[in-house]
């Protein structure tokens, strides 16, 4: 019975792979791409992970180098299409608009941002940094699974056969401010998959890790940032 099992078991292990497939929506409308000289900010909204209760979904620790990984990716592809874009990184961007709250306090939600457009001392603190789009991103990453192992004990040691799979997807979604046209844009949108393993015959396990999902979806979000980024008009 034990010899009938592995094969089903090795087939569905084989073919379980941790290939990552990304897949990207791009914004529904052209943004107003970046004349020299202005620049681009991301700040992070929420991030769901796992339960996700935290009001970043995250503890604002971890919210806090999400945002700083997704901002390095939107500047690492800015920096591919055009040398003389600039990102302001969000830590800068606080500082200068709204000096004194800490990251978790400050606002970083579309709903708590998009009356601000129209706010004076917002717009003229914003222009020190010659900002013209403030990127507001939410996202997660959520590891489902199937299958399941069971073990059996007996004289001499037990043993313990199954299968079980694990589906990661991450994904990534924006909302893009335009400060001087003081409006909301919806943005680029990525989602990446791949998949994790884990397969027990007798007493030998078998497994393969999940993709970075994580990485790829970033990547390619800063990629489709910077391209809808400068689809909207030429640099001067």
């Amino acid at each position: 019975m034990r010899r009938l099992l592995l094969v089903p078991l090795l087939a569905l292990a084989l073919g379980a792979t941790s290939c990552v497939s990304t897949r990207a929506k791009p914004a529904p409308e052209p943004l107003a791409g970046l004349h020299e000289g202005e620049t681009v900010t991301l700040v992070l909204h929420r991030y769901e992970e796992g339960e996700g209760q935290a009001a970043l979904g995250v503890p604002a620790a971890e919210a806090h180098a999400i945002e700083a990984r997704l901002g390095g990716c939107l500047d690492g592809a800015l920096r591919e299409r055009n040398a003389a874009a600039r990102f302001v990184p969000a830590d800068e961007f606080r500082r200068v608009v709204f000096p004194g709250l800490a990251f978790e306090h400050a606002p970083h939600s579309p709903e708590t941002l998009i009356p601000l457009l129209e706010h004076a001392e917002f717009q003229r603190r914003a222009a020190t940094l010659r900002l013209r789009q403030l990127v507001v991103v939410d996202g997660g990453t959520a590891q489902p699974s199937e299958g399941g192992i069971l073990c059996a004990g007996g004289y001499g040691g037990g043993a313990c056969f199954g299968l079980v799979i694990w589906h990661r997807d991450s994904q990534l979604r924006a909302v893009v401010l335009d400060l001087a046209a003081a409006r909301a844009i919806e943005g680029p949108r990525t989602l990446s998959e791949s998949h994790a393993w884990l397969a027990m015959l007798a007493i030998v396990p078998l497994g393969m890790p999940a993709g970075f999902t994580k990485q790829r979806a970033c990547e390619e979000f800063g990629d489709a940032l910077a391209g809808s980024l400068f689809s909207g008009r030429p640099q001067d």
